[in-house]
């Protein structure tokens, strides 16, 4: 019976989405009764059913800010065309989570998002009111779907305000700007292009990054970023803007699906092709824009000396920074009879962050503190890359304090820590039990 109801309804709801007129919703059992309970189940359709929920979680229907030219308010108090236009979106991905989330499902803007004409001299990219709401109406009716479907193992439904803000606000990605050639939505700057919800999740089907709870799920999008490679400047090009080298000509923003992709470098190097990200900011970017379609916040955070380390409220998980996924220092080769660290090892709990980060923190001390578990997963393991460097330094004769691995290792942690912690003990080992430098 859903399937037959799917097959009906997909066609009609894309053609209608966006159109004023309010439409009847879809029945009631397309949702999850444990979510939805048991009095706005009893609704006669999905459009009431989301309605009555609504009222049930101020907090959610609070963080639903929309604004344009005419309007600015949350939902209580969005106008009726407004309201009916986000009951047909959510219906559309009732019915796309029903059908099993298909790849080749119709969506609603292209991936990646066109320009629509000359960037604005101030502002950039942009897009026409009619495009910027049905980007945001898609991700937004996208997450209350997934809520009420139960698509996902967490729920957004205890999520606190701030954390409910980061998903469901448009304030915190598009902004209206009218006094321009072409009034419409611009990105806050520095964030990416989105994909639709259908490519985005499709992304994360295929490459198994879906867990069991957010923190797992955290940990399988960041084992995916090691093959990020970080942008670059080369040395004597005029070209301020480097973007278009990276993720073509319409960059910044950064399309999600370029870096997913990824993309053919086209600048003065021979770099060819790679999953190309722009640094640290560019990463936490990414991982905020892509685990907003599956429901998981991630709070942008710079650090005083102004490097990204995002935070992930609701798995109560951090990084020393957005660079960490890809950072070779870490990379620990298996070998048998030798541990190699779980990807959950690279995070830190946000008051392990806080600790590391405190608020007016001084510059040079911060400076040591990013990237620092990515260090610690490299001491107690005995990472690859100062396993190649201890070769050199036994090469050499040099002792410790004089060698290439300290000469590393010194921006973290003075001699007699690194000692302490058991570093050159670690690198002996492997050493010797691999005979690893061949000699």
């Amino acid at each position: 019976m859903q399937r037959i109801i799917v097959g009906l309804t997909t066609i009609a709801l894309w053609l209608s989405a966006f159109a004023p007129a309010r439409a009847a919703g879809l029945p009631v059992f397309l949702l999850s009764k444990d979510r939805l309970g048991l009095s706005c189940f009893d609704r006669p359709d999905t459009h009431a059913a989301l309605e009555c929920w609504l009222n049930q979680h101020p907090d959610v229907a609070g963080a639903m800010f929309y604004s344009d030219a005419a309007y600015s308010g949350t939902w209580p108090t969005w106008p009726a065309t407004l309201k009916t236009q986000l009951d047909l979106v959510f219906d559309l991905m009732v019915v796309w989570y029903k059908a099993g989330m298909p790849a080749n499902f119709p969506q609603p803007f292209p991936v990646p998002i066109p320009e629509l004409g000359a960037p604005d001299p101030v502002y950039g990219f942009w897009m026409s009111y009619a495009l910027g709401k049905r980007v945001y109406l898609t991700q937004l009716a996208n997450s209350l779907a997934a809520e009420l479907t139960a698509a996902f193992p967490w729920s957004i439904a205890a999520y606190t305000a701030p954390e409910l803000n980061l998903l469901l606000s448009m304030g915190d990605t598009l902004y209206h700007v009218d006094n321009v050639a072409n009034p419409g939505y611009f990105f806050q700057e520095g964030g990416p292009s989105p994909a639709t919800p259908v490519y985005t999740i499709n992304f994360f089907k295929t490459n198994n990054l879906i867990g069991s709870d957010a923190a797992d799920t955290i940990e399988r999008l960041f084992a995916w970023e090691r093959q990020l490679i970080h942008f670059f400047y080369v040395s004597g090009d005029p070209t301020v803007n480097v973007y278009p080298y990276f993720w073509g000509p319409n960059t910044p923003p950064i399309p999600d699906s370029a870096v997913i992709e990824g993309t053919t470098y086209t600048g003065p190097v021979n770099a060819g092709f790679g999953h190309y990200t722009a640094g640290c900011s560019g990463t936490m970017e990414f991982m905020k824009s892509v685990l907003r379609s599956i429901n998981i916040p991630v709070e942008l955070h710079w650090v005083s000396c102004q490097h990204a380390t995002p935070i992930f409220p609701t798995a109560g998980l951090a990084m020393t920074h957005g660079d960490d996924p890809y950072d070779r220092l870490g990379w620990v080769t298996p070998y048998p009879g030798f541990p190699v660290p779980q990807t959950s090892e690279y995070l830190v709990t946000i008051a392990q962050h806080d600790q590391l980060f405190p608020a007016n923190q001084d510059w040079d001390e911060c400076t040591h503190n990013v990237g620092i578990q990515v260090a610690n997963v490299a001491i107690k393991y005995g990472s690859d890359y100062l396993m190649n460097l201890y070769c050199q330094d036994l090469m050499s004769g040099a002792d410790h304090a004089s060698g290439q691995v300290y000469n590393t290792m010194q921006w973290y942690y003075p001699l007699q820590t690194l000692e302490n912690m058991g570093l050159w003990t670690t690198l002996d080992t492997k050493v010797m039990a691999l005979n690893y430098c061949g000699f």
